[in-house]
């Protein structure tokens, strides 16, 4: 497969940039030093473009000192054929396999959240403990129940309860699959492993690069 063109790069590299506007620097597709770059926090994508591409970010301090550094310790990797390891997957601790957590509370709508109902006549109005939600004035969906709404699992890497992992026996190392699936489908994929510290500081980076003119680093760990 032939290198892709600039913008069928940077419309693959989009796909790697955050949604969460807590990380407001994951949000962007960067241009800088002739690379179109963009990253979540877990994975950088960058590409070098063909032509006379203009830099928007080059003076970008995030870009300069985050981004740029990973790229030229990419551009000195050693890199050989890659092959998609075995997926695992556990039940979430979290969740216990539910793929939901704390339950959900909706205010009774025959009360109004009140708890109490009125009811009289032209003489006199009385309340009442309202029947339908027995005076609590909410109604709590249980974790275990099959109906009513919940609030999804937020632990890491849980999908629908369940813990995906991804592990790479030749190099002593767990990836997460959801981000090795981000790269299914490019071709001649060839990777590069640098290990994090053996105490713990840093964390394995694979490397990754691809028939597509598209280079990827993915984080790691040891498991």
């Amino acid at each position: 497969m032939s290198k892709l063109s600039n913008e069928e790069l940077l419309t693959e590299i989009q796909k790697f940039k955050a949604n969460d506007v807590s990380t407001p620097e994951f949000m962007f597709t960067y241009i800088a030093q002739g690379f179109g770059i963009a990253t979540n926090g877990f994975c950088l994508a960058w590409a070098k473009l063909d032509g006379e591409q203009e830099s928007t970010d080059e003076n970008n301090t995030f870009v300069t000192n985050s981004l740029m550094p990973l790229i030229k310790n990419h551009q000195k990797q050693v890199f050989q054929p890659f092959s998609f390891p075995e997926i695992h997957t556990t039940d979430c601790k979290e969740c216990g396999g539910k793929g939901f957590t704390r339950p959900i509370k909706r205010k009774c709508e025959e009360c109004g959240g009140s708890g109490e109902v009125e009811f009289g006549n032209t003489h006199n109005n009385y309340e009442c403990e309202c029947k339908t939600c027995g005076g609590a004035g909410e109604f709590v969906t249980k974790p275990d129940s099959s109906d009513g709404e919940k609030e999804i699992c937020t632990a890491f890497n849980c999908v629908e309860g369940q813990l995906f992992d991804a592990v790479m026996p030749f190099y002593d190392g767990h990836i997460n699959p959801l981000h090795l699936n981000m790269l299914k489908d490019y071709p001649d994929l060839q990777i590069a492993v640098k290990k994090g510290d053996s105490i713990g500081i840093g964390v394995d980076k694979y490397y990754f690069k691809s028939g597509n003119g598209l280079n990827i680093i993915i984080m790691g760990s040891r498991g």
